[in-house]
């Protein structure tokens, strides 16, 4: 900048010419502005811009942070709709268990790259070093990275302090809800967020439990080639379990279905460990009313275009699984903040009938979207 300041100083008076010359360096820097607007131990990629997710979709969400970078603005309803809304994974081991209603989000986003003319790249690491190494090769190639720590996706851009703290877009943003202490709460810091990359091995982020996945998001040809009838094949086999992923896990309509044989199994004999397993499901319940929701609105929309009465079922069934999803949600509120001892075996059983209504709902969601793919 003092360069540049001294050249301007040095124009005036000049003739014609010579300040053609000035203007063509103060070009050159304005095109190459990292090298003037960053410190020499600072690398931040303009023009990121921020996005927040919608019902805790941080995936998705941070994909259209990326292809807004590459100028390709995408729709979240759309975006969801290839393949988020759909889905359940059952995770189980002797020491913890996941329910969720989709499956991978890296496989997620690299089906919809490919759909909408986007190369999408999974980097795997061994080390936490290696890893980091990895993501300041790309971003100093003005090259942004969605990183997956286990339970959220966020989007790097850039880094600092010789790259031990890495700057990153956290789709989820709670800055505005008069949270006491943003920096102690883990997710929803929103935008420019700055944090020592060693803090990603801690908990509540887990990067080592995904192999320190990276994922590099380039242009191929932006043609957007989305077959529907693939689409709704493919989700629908998502929601029944046919899909799985490299998890040994119970996926679809299984995995739904061991979480209603277990909490069988587990409240008859133990109905305080029932109500703490069902207690961890509540992020699940949650996303699961989001999912299903949109899933459902989208299907109408498509269903109300393409004058297909399958689509319209689908939809309908989607619905009402958001809305045992909202019931089961409302229940586990219940069980967290107003538990009544005498009342928890009745409602033990009430939050199993619901799991089953969605069971339900699911599996005639799925049958009316094969039905339309064909």
């Amino acid at each position: 900048m003092l360069f540049i300041n001294s050249v301007i100083k040095k124009a005036i008076g000049m003739n014609n010419n010579n300040i053609k010359i000035v203007l063509l360096v103060l070009l050159f820097f304005g095109l190459n502005k990292n090298l003037i607007s960053q410190d020499k131990d600072c690398y931040l990629i303009d023009s990121v811009n921020y996005y927040a997710m919608l019902d805790g979709y941080c995936a998705m969400t941070a994909l259209q942070m990326n292809l807004d970078y590459y100028g390709f603005n995408m729709d979240q309803s759309l975006l969801l709709n290839l393949g988020w809304n759909y889905g359940f994974m059952y995770l189980k081991t002797p020491y913890y268990t996941i329910a969720y209603p989709d499956t991978d989000p890296v496989e997620e986003i690299v089906f919809a790259c490919n759909l909408i003319g986007f190369r999408a790249t999974v980097l795997v690491h061994k080390t936490l070093k290696e890893a980091r190494e990895t993501i300041v090769k790309y971003i100093s190639r003005d090259i942004p990275v969605l990183i997956q720590w286990t339970p959220h996706t966020i989007l790097a851009y850039g880094f600092k302090d010789s790259a031990n703290v890495m700057i990153y877009n956290d789709p989820g943003d709670y800055r505005n809800q008069f949270i006491d202490n943003i920096d102690k709460i883990p997710f929803g810091k929103g935008e420019n967020v700055s944090m020592p990359i060693s803090d990603w091995e801690k908990m509540p982020y887990l990067w080592g439990m995904r192999q320190y996945q990276i994922v590099v998001i380039e242009p191929k040809d932006k043609k957007i080639n989305i077959n529907w009838k693939r689409i709704w094949k493919r989700n629908a086999e998502k929601t029944l379990g046919s899909i799985k992923d490299k998890y040994q896990a119970f996926y679809g309509i299984d995995g739904m279905n061991e979480i209603i044989k277990d909490l069988n199994a587990i409240s008859a004999k133990n109905i305080s460990k029932s109500i703490e397993i069902i207690k961890n499901y509540e992020m699940c319940f949650k996303l699961g009313i989001g999912f299903r929701r949109d899933a459902a609105a989208f299907l109408a929309g498509q269903a109300s275009t393409m004058i297909d009465n399958d689509l319209r079922l689908a939809s309908i069934e989607f619905m009402k699984s958001a809305q045992y999803f909202r019931k089961g949600y409302n229940l586990i509120y219940w069980f967290k903040n107003n538990y009544d001892q005498k009342k928890g075996e009745q409602a033990i059983s009430e939050f199993i009938e619901i799991f089953e209504k969605i069971v339900e709902c699911e599996i005639a969601g799925s049958t009316y979207l094969l039905k339309a793919s064909k």
